[in-house]
């Protein structure tokens, strides 16, 4: 078993759909440490164009909680689950797969 330190402390994130919003993704991924003044996740300074792609990718992992119909038909648009699948992995998003293990 790998010691505490060794253990990766990204979140798991492959049903992140199933446990929070788009609200929630958005201005975590905007501003981590908002969230948690000692967050190790460092901003990853997107423009507000390039949050809401990563975020629509975000949503696509798992079954999202139900939310205004208008927010999710923005969210919903394949270009835009595209760009946002690119930017997780330029950025290397760690705690993102749609793999479990």
């Amino acid at each position: 078993m790998p010691s505490a330190a060794a253990k990766d402390i990204a979140p798991n994130l492959a049903n992140v759909a199933e446990k929070t919003n788009s609200r929630w993704i958005f201005q975590w991924l905007k501003n981590p440490r908002h969230f948690s003044p000692v967050s190790r996740m460092p901003s990853l300074r997107l423009s507000d164009e390039e949050v809401a792609a990563v975020t629509s990718y975000l949503l696509t992992l798992g079954t999202p909680k139900p939310e205004p119909a208008e927010r999710l038909a923005a969210l919903a648009k394949p270009e835009t689950i595209a760009d946002g699948e690119k930017l997780v992995r330029k950025v290397r998003l760690r705690g993102v797969s749609r793999h479990p293990g």
